[in-house]
């Protein structure tokens, strides 16, 4: 039974260490505390587990995700998790760990205008705003991955917000994507052919067969 249970003073916060496993084989680790990394379903579980046994540390080891996809000399592909990268993500989730719930409000879809700072606290919209395309991109990976609902959302209307009102030609310059090749062929030949037959005849209607309704 830890201090709490007991009814003594409560142990020290949970102090919680992200391993980043690199490309070169180094781990890069991040410091984080159980309070904003709650927000991470994934780990919740298990940190909750880890307070209650009064644990000081609770380790997260990062380690590169195999997606199951292969190269050219069929050696894996494994997607690497960038250290800068998971820094914002601990950053946001201390934003988001310090403000009130209430502030917290369920960004609607779709987006009625295309300004972000419409559906975000001020001090998530300073944080969000300014970071680039590449960066939104790589912080959705791994939010998604370890289940930060909230955070995904307002990433995801980061790039709804850029995205609205523009045609696909547009998207692609704006997202520097090139736009794919028009689809080309041998046209289409005319189907030919005796009509279908009328039920009661020799056809696939034959046999006193009629068509379900629906």
């Amino acid at each position: 039974m830890n201090s709490r249970m007991r009814g003594g003073a409560a142990p020290p916060e949970l102090k919680v260490k992200i391993n980043v496993k690199q490309s070169n084989g180094s781990v890069e680790s991040i410091e984080g505390n159980a309070k904003s990394l709650k927000l991470c379903k994934f780990y919740l579980e298990d940190i909750n587990q880890a307070e209650e046994r009064g644990d000081a540390e609770f380790i997260i080891n990062l380690e590169p995700l195999d997606y199951g996809k292969k190269d050219e000399h069929g050696e894996k592909i494994l997607y690497y998790h960038n250290k800068d990268i998971v820094k914002l993500l601990v950053d946001f989730l201390t934003i988001q760990s310090d403000l009130p719930v209430e502030e917290l409000r369920v960004i609607p879809r779709p987006l009625p205008t295309n300004v972000l700072a419409d559906y975000l606290p001020a001090r998530i919209n300073e944080f969000i705003a300014p970071k680039t395309n590449d960066e939104i991109f790589e912080l959705i990976k791994i939010a998604n991955f370890l289940d930060t609902e909230y955070f995904l959302n307002v990433l995801c209307a980061r790039i709804a917000c850029e995205m609205k009102g523009k045609s696909p030609a547009q998207l692609y310059t704006h997202f520097g994507v090139a736009a794919p090749e028009p689809v080309t062929g041998p046209a289409l030949e005319p189907v030919t052919g005796p009509a279908p037959e009328a039920e009661g005849g020799p056809g696939i209607m034959s046999g006193g067969y009629k068509p379900r309704k629906y």
